[in-house]
């Protein structure tokens, strides 16, 4: 790799030569060589640089500090574009999603540890990328299911479809009968809609613990050494089997 010392599957000179403190010796070098109106400060940062960008990218600690903040800036990066998304979230939804985050992240890190290649890395991270996006639109649906039925007065409804009844079993006048029993009908509509709500939000719900669960069973896998490869075809498998939220979408456009 033309001007990199490639370490495995990723160079590491690059992070090591512009290392805040390495740029801050070679420019506070050459600022002296300035000053002193001499070579010398200069020749002995090129020196150190030499024998730096030798021995850093080689070492272990190093290595896994740029690993790690290349997986800080990425989690933040990946944090900022599904905020908008996950604030349509309830606030334990929310949670439950940055646990499936975690959970995922941690699934990647033990399948490269076991030496999974770089592209059923990819594949895999694919696949979690799929069942993480999978979370966040059963997750609204959740969300807006739960919002639907909070605005239905339930025990309300229930008190004015008793008083109805019990008014209907005594009303004796035609036209009085008839527009109770349509206020009843009117009355359990909006049960029955309740009904339904309760139903997509129950649903949503078991799709939630459904990709939890898989993202679980997947880091287990893992650890006992599935490959790369097969995890990702697996996940991939879960992913067909929740199916999409289109038609409980539908129940809610329906029963609004």
């Amino acid at each position: 790799m033309t001007n990199t010392l490639a370490l495995g599957r990723k160079s590491y000179v690059s992070p090591a030569f512009f290392d805040q403190h390495n740029v801050i010796v070679l420019f506070g070098s050459a600022a002296l060589s300035l000053s002193f109106a001499s070579v010398w400060p200069s020749a002995a940062a090129l020196a150190a640089e030499c024998l730096w960008l030798a021995f850093a990218p080689r070492s272990t600690k190093f290595r896994a500090f740029v690993d790690e903040q290349a997986r800080e800036e990425q989690r933040a990066r990946r944090a900022a574009e599904l905020k908008p998304l996950v604030e349509k979230l309830d606030p334990r939804a929310a949670a439950r999603f940055s646990a499936l985050e975690e959970q995922a992240e941690s699934l990647l890190e033990t399948a490269a540890e076991r030496g999974g290649a770089e592209t059923e890395l990819v594949a895999l991270r694919a696949g979690l990328a799929g069942l993480a996006g999978a979370f966040l639109d059963f997750g609204r649906v959740h969300a807006r299911s739960s919002r639907a039925i909070a605005e239905v007065p339930y025990e309300e409804l229930q008190a004015e479809l008793a008083r109805s009844t019990q008014l209907f079993a005594v009303e004796r006048n035609l036209e009085g009968r008839v527009a109770l029993r349509q206020e009843q009908k009117a009355i359990q509509r909006r049960l029955l809609q309740r009904d339904n709500l309760m139903q997509v939000e129950h649903a949503a719900g078991l799709k939630l613990g459904a990709i939890e669960n898989g993202v679980s069973h997947l880091r287990s896998r893992a650890l006992v050494g599935v490959t790369a490869a097969q995890l990702a075809s697996e996940a991939e498998v879960l992913l067909g089997q929740l199916g999409s939220p289109v038609a409980l979408e539908a129940v809610l456009r329906d029963e609004r």
